[in-house]
């Protein structure tokens, strides 16, 4: 297939791109910037706000999968503007330039943001969406333009509520890199809430999961989780990158790094595992992996 990625110059979009053109997949890019990027035939320098823009890069495409984001939480808290324009108002140019184009998938990456505090645990997709901030707002929005185009479309959306992705090439501002770094680095590190357990997925799997999407005939709508269904708490993160490292830290708590609303999650993976996708790289290996780099 032909397959646009926006956002393909980040994390999940290097990764995506490599390993679905290892699968035959011919992969363009688009992003703000025009950089090189292993696996695809072509980047496109470009703004998901450029609508016309939008509606030339999905000329002769297959499939969109949308990444492209202000991603990182402290960000869109710091500029909600912008977070709105490129989540929402960007995935509006997008759903739009897809209707018109001859593709006839459309993968979006949403959040396990949406879902705010738990009420429950596991979440599944039939908990209550109560974002607590603009990221996972701006990500809601993002969904309900989906919904609102996907009943009238005769094409195929899917909603895919990613929940924490990490392996080798994150930014160090995300948790997990930021443990290892300050592993690597120092004899005391400093972190917020190190108590709280999150569901961890590694890249390799959540790659994995839109292989398997690509190759299935799916409804017009659909959303599902993407998680490990498991969690691990911060303090496990540590205790594991620290036994890789062969290394002891002190670890100090920071009350400016806790965050507000902090609590356990876990994801419900019923539906994706319905489609022949597992959950495969058991957490001490995919930390390894990403402390090796691999």
């Amino acid at each position: 297939m032909k397959i646009l990625i926006t956002g393909i110059t980040g994390f999940i979009g290097k990764y995506l791109a490599k390993y679905l053109n290892s699968k035959g997949h011919e992969i363009f890019g688009v992003d703000k910037e025009e950089k090189a990027v292993e696996g695809a035939i072509k980047v496109t320098a470009a703004d998901i706000l450029d609508k016309e823009k939008m509606k030339e890069v999905c000329k002769e495409i297959d499939v969109v999968i949308h990444l492209a984001a202000i991603a990182f939480v402290p960000d869109a808290a710091e500029h909600e503007r912008l977070a709105y324009d490129v989540n929402v108002t960007g995935t509006k140019n997008l759903v739009e330039a897809f209707e018109e184009s001859d593709a006839n998938k459309f993968i979006f990456a949403s959040t396990s943001k949406v879902y705010g505090t738990p009420e429950y645990l596991p979440i599944d997709e039939n908990h209550p969406t109560k974002p607590t901030g603009p990221y996972g707002s701006t990500k809601l929005e993002a969904e309900q333009v989906i919904e609102e185009t996907a009943p009238n479309s005769g094409k195929q959306y899917i909603i895919l509520r990613q929940f924490n992705i990490y392996g080798p090439g994150q930014d160090r501002s995300f948790l997990i890199p930021s443990i290892i770094e300050q592993v690597k680095e120092k004899e005391e590190i400093s972190l917020g809430n190190t108590s709280v357990k999150r569901d961890y997925t590694y890249i390799g799997d959540l790659a994995e999961c839109y292989s398997i999407l690509l190759e299935k005939d799916m409804p017009s709508l659909s959303l599902m989780n993407v998680g490990s269904g498991e969690n691990h708490s911060v303090q496990e993160v540590v205790d594991v990158v620290s036994s890789i490292l062969g290394k002891e830290v002190k670890v100090n708590v920071d009350e400016n790094k806790v965050r507000k609303n902090d609590s356990d999650e876990v994801a419900s993976v019923e539906k994706v595992k319905g489609l022949g996708w597992e959950h495969i790289t058991e957490f001490e290996e995919g930390l390894r992996k990403t402390v090796e780099g691999k």
